[in-house]
């Protein structure tokens, strides 16, 4: 059982933050995969991800309603059962910044 808290800010969200909190049991190695393969899927560009000690970091390029979109993501693993992942996507004139905390909080 794992509980995520998201940030979501940025230009046409009215500028003020939208925070989601949920909990569920989930596997995040094959959810970073799946989350992978279904960019992908939709003709993102997606490069290799580049690790350096408990960072893995990856870039991605899509076409969102015929808009092209640039992301950067960052996870960075604090242990086994705790870690952040940060996104920065861009495109269209606007940008957004996400911020994902994720705590391992007992079993299913």
């Amino acid at each position: 059982m794992w509980e995520f808290k998201r940030t979501v800010e940025g230009q046409g969200a009215g500028g003020k933050p939208v925070s989601l909190n949920n909990k569920k049991c989930t596997d995040p190695s094959a959810d970073m995969k799946h989350m992978s393969e279904l960019l992908t899927k939709q003709g993102c560009k997606v490069s290799a991800v580049s690790s350096t000690d408990n960072t893995h970091s990856f870039t991605s390029s899509c076409q969102v309603q015929g808009v092209p979109m640039q992301s950067r993501s960052v996870m960075t693993v604090q242990s086994d059962s705790a870690y952040t992942v940060q996104v920065s996507s861009s495109g269209g004139g606007r940008s957004t910044k996400e911020m994902l905390t994720a705590k391992r909080v007992g079993d299913c």
